[in-house]
C-alpha cells in the first residue's frame, strides 16, 4: 500500500504552489512531507519557486502591470531582490489548472523564511523534498553557475544541520549534484530523470550512488523498479494525481508518491 504521501509544491492543487501557506496545510493535514522548489535571487537568497520567473498562470504584478505568457520570463527572479519578488502575489489569481484551488494572497518565501517558520511544528518527523531548479540553457541568464549555486546551497545545509532522515536535495542538473555531495553528504540525495535512458547509463553522470532516482509515474515499470532494488537505490514518482495511477504504482510494489491532490490518498485528511 501507499504509505508516503508528499504534497507536491505544497499540495497546488488545493492551496497556492510553493507557499507558506501550502506547506503548513500539508503539515497539518499529517502528511509524510512535501516537496518545494528552489530558485536564487538577484542577493543571492534561494527562493520557493518552481520558475525562476514570475508565471502568467499564477502571479500578479505589485503595480497591475500584466504578466503574460510572451512577457514572463522577464520578470527574472535571478535579476530581482528578495524584496522585489515578496511584492509579488502569488496566491490570488485563479488557475484554471487548479480550478479547486484556494486563493489566499501569498508571496515566495525564502527557503530560510519556510525552514524558520516549522521549526514550531514536530520538526523532526517532517520530510522535506527539494528539488534544486537548474538547467545548463538557465546558467549565467535564470540562475548562478552551478560553482556558485552549489555553495549557496551547501551553506544552507550546513546552517540548519540538515540530515539523512528529514531532508532530500535532489535535481535534474546533475553538474550541481556532483558538487554539493562532494562538500556535502549530510543528507538524501535524489537524481530527476527526463529521458528514456538506461538506468545505468543515467547513473554515469553522477560522481556518487544517490539515495533516489525519481521518473515521472507515467515511466515507472516493474523492470525498472526491480533495478532500482538491486542497485539499493528508492524511488518515489511524481506527480501521482488519479486513483488509477496509484492502483498502478501500489501493483508495481510504490509505497511511496508525490501529489498535487493528498486529499485522494488519506482519509484523515481535512481542507
Amino acid at each position: 500500500m501507499i504509505t508516503d504521501i508528499y504534497g507536491h509544491r505544497g499540495a497546488r492543487g488545493l492551496y497556492p504552489e510553493n507557499t507558506l501557506f501550502g506547506f503548513e496545510k500539508c503539515l497539518e493535514n499529517n502528511l509524510t512531507g512535501f516537496e518545494l522548489d528552489v530558485v536564487v535571487s538577484k542577493n543571492h537568497s534561494l527562493i520557493v519557486s518552481h520558475e525562476p520567473w514570475m508565471s502568467y498562470k499564477y502571479c500578479l504584478h505589485p503595480n497591475d502591470i500584466p504578466i503574460t505568457k510572451n512577457n514572463q520570463k522577464s520578470f527574472n527572479l535571478y535579476q530581482l531582490t528578495t524584496d522585489e519578488i515578496q511584492k509579488f502575489d502569488c496566491g490570488s489569481k485563479f488557475n484554471p489548472e487548479f480550478p479547486h484551488q484556494i486563493k489566499k494572497k501569498c508571496f515566495k518565501p525564502t527557503l530560510e523564511e519556510l525552514i524558520d517558520k516549522f521549526k514550531v511544528y514536530n520538526y523532526e518527523d517532517i520530510e522535506i523534498q527539494i528539488e534544486l531548479k537548474s538547467f545548463k540553457e538557465w546558467y549565467g541568464i535564470f540562475q548562478p553557475y552551478p560553482e556558485v549555486y552549489a555553495e549557496l546551497v551547501i551553506d544552507f545545509l550546513k546552517k540548519h544541520n540538515f540530515n539523512k532522515k528529514q531532508y532530500l536535495i535532489k535535481s535534474f542538473d546533475s553538474k550541481l549534484l556532483n558538487i554539493i555531495h562532494h562538500h556535502f553528504s549530510g543528507c538524501k540525495f535524489g537524481f530527476l530523470i527526463d529521458n528514456n535512458k538506461s538506468i545505468t547509463n543515467n547513473l554515469k553522470r553522477l560522481n556518487f550512488k544517490p539515495d533516489y532516482y525519481n521518473l515521472e509515474q507515467s515511466k515507472m515499470t516493474t523492470e525498472i523498479i526491480t533495478e532500482l532494488k538491486n542497485n539499493n537505490i528508492n524511488s518515489i514518482p511524481w506527480t501521482v494525481n488519479s486513483i488509477k495511477d496509484a492502483q498502478r504504482l501500489e501493483k508495481l510494489g510504490v509505497t511511496a508518491i508525490i501529489t498535487d491532490y493528498p486529499n485522494l490518498f488519506t482519509d484523515r485528511f481535512e481542507a
